[in-house]
């Protein structure tokens, strides 16, 4: 059974039809279906969760394809996903790539040249200011970082219980408290 596709959505309605199938909505409006006999995935459809569905070819009818897997995400696998997401090294062109392969831009005759800009350079007081940002984003990243690893331990992940710690370490991390 190859997986069709995979679709993360937060529902917003969910209902029985008289043939004891649950049919829901995501947030968008978008309407779902699964039948009684994956009956094992009801427990993950509830209002107001964020699930994963994994959708499959259905061997039975010709260009269909069902809901396989429903799995509920609690709020850490949200964070994580995002985290590794947002993380990601973007992927160089190799030699072999099509951009590589594109033909050489050649400078045209007849093109006006536009005037650079005036650059100032860089005060004392601009570096330090720089410094700061700098350092003040490293702190947040940090806290973040440490808030996510510290609250499955400690207690129940949720978006606001990871602020309140992730405000917590950036505080101990600028101040020393």
């Amino acid at each position: 059974m190859d997986i069709k596709k995979k679709e993360i959505i937060t529902i917003k309605l969910v209902k029985t039809n008289t043939y004891g199938d649950l049919e829901f909505t995501d947030t968008q409006g978008t309407p779902y279906k699964i039948g009684k006999t994956r009956a094992n995935n009801f427990p993950a459809i509830q209002e107001n969760a964020t699930v994963e569905l994994i959708w499959v070819d259905n061997p039975h009818r010709k260009d269909s394809e069902y809901i396989y897997s429903a799995t509920k995400l609690e709020d850490k696998d949200i964070i994580t996903r995002v985290y590794k997401e947002a993380t990601q090294k973007p992927v160089q062109p190799t030699l072999d790539s099509p951009q590589s392969k594109s033909a050489p831009i050649t400078p045209q005759s007849n093109t006006t040249t536009l005037p650079k800009p005036d650059i100032k350079p860089m005060t004392p007081a601009d570096w330090d200011a720089k410094e700061a940002r700098t350092r003040k984003s490293i702190e947040r990243q940090k806290a973040l970082e440490l808030a996510t690893g510290f609250i499955p331990v400690n207690g129940e992940m949720t978006t606001d219980a990871v602020i309140e710690m992730a405000k917590r370490f950036e505080k101990y991390l600028e101040l020393g408290e």
